[in-house]
């Protein structure tokens, strides 16, 4: 313990303000009384040790405690880090009921699905479909500079009264004539795709799909020709998603859409990839959009 003690004061720096005010308080004794001179020196470095030692005292910062927070063991409180809420794209096939999310860089692959042609509005229906999808979304705006955009969702367990009205907007042409169909169990279900503009605002509704319809259409007799040709007029389209969280910011996301058949995942599922495929590849004629940067 002394030579711990020891070794802590022969490494201790001294103030040189410090060091003058007390060598010179220590002449001024030494000319009064030289003779004890070297009798008061061991007194000497013990007082300045004791000054140095209330010195250092007194400028030793004080710590408080932080209170522990709840991120875990040992972690302490500190400032919240702000939230950075966010938005993204989920494809999803129709007629799979398979959901594909997005790249790492935001790429959406969203192939035809189940398409239809509605001729009373001349309108071809991709079968292209995404989701809006994150947390505390509040409404979502749309825009596409070609076609335009559809609801798109699923509804199960109808009643007679629902089949009923479900009928009577079809005839007024506010529904695609999509077939209402019925299980095994006897239970109706409808896909359910009301044709929107090329620019809407909405109340976001987890449980929408939105798709990409296109005009002028030309079957000639080959009806995966015509839908092909149809998909294409999307080829270079720009499409902008914007959303608005319920705290009021927004953000606003840009796709630049490209057309063509799509390379399908190496792991033998249907799944398309936001790329094209090569000639003897796997493929399904779809949309992939590539956010802008």
């Amino acid at each position: 313990m002394e030579n711990r003690y020891r070794n802590l004061m022969n490494n201790i720096q001294v103030p040189a303000r410090l060091t003058d005010q007390v060598l010179t308080a220590a002449r001024a004794s030494g000319r009064t009384a030289a003779r004890h001179a070297h009798a008061r020196r061991p007194l000497l470095w013990g007082a300045l040790c004791a000054v140095l030692a209330l010195t250092l005292f007194l400028n030793v910062p004080a710590y408080t405690a932080l209170a522990p927070s709840d991120s875990g063991p040992g972690q302490t409180a500190g400032p919240a880090a702000p939230v950075r809420l966010a938005f993204g794209l989920t494809a999803y096939a129709a007629d799979s009921g398979e959901q594909y999310a997005a790249g790492a860089d935001g790429s959406l692959a969203m192939g035809s699905g189940s398409g239809m042609y509605w001729a009373e509005r001349d309108v071809f229906f991709t079968g292209s479909l995404f989701q809006v999808t994150g947390e505390d979304v509040r409404s979502v705006t749309l825009s596409l500079d070609r076609g335009g955009f559809y609801s798109y969702r699923v509804r199960s367990g109808l009643t007679s009264a629902q089949l009923q009205e479900i009928r009577e907007a079809q005839e007024r042409g506010e529904m695609a004539p999509a077939a209402i169909d019925q299980s095994a169990d006897g239970t109706w279900s409808f896909q359910e795709m009301i044709p929107l503009e090329d620019a809407v605002s909405l109340a976001y509704d987890p449980d929408v799909w939105y798709g990409l319809w296109l005009s002028g259409w030309n079957e000639n007799g080959d009806m995966q020709a015509a839908s092909q040709a149809a998909i294409d007029a999307l080829n270079g389209g720009q499409m902008t998603v914007s959303v608005t969280f319920i705290d009021g910011t927004e953000q606003t996301n840009t796709y630049l859409l490209h057309t063509g058949r799509l390379r399908l995942a190496s792991d033998g599922s249907r799944t398309p990839l936001p790329e094209l495929a090569g000639e003897n590849e796997a493929y399904i004629y779809g949309v992939y959009a590539s956010p802008v940067q």
